[in-house]
């Protein structure tokens, strides 16, 4: 672990070890929200498409309660 240039007389640098856990935990997050993202943009699609379909044939799209 490189020496810490904010207090050279304390390594390791405990700022220096966040630093590291923070891009690691940006890697990882950023590598599941792009497939998570496409993943989603899908079923926006699918969703218009059906309730195109629905609409198109006189069919009321039912509302959805969460």
């Amino acid at each position: 672990m490189p020496d810490c240039p904010f207090h050279p007389s304390h390594p390791p640098c405990e700022l220096e070890m966040d630093l590291m856990i923070l891009r690691e935990a940006e890697r990882e997050s950023t590598e599941i929200f792009y497939p998570m993202r496409e993943e989603l943009r899908f079923y926006l699609k699918r969703t218009r498409l059906l309730e195109n379909i629905l609409s198109d044939n006189g069919i009321p799209i039912p509302e959805y309660d969460d």
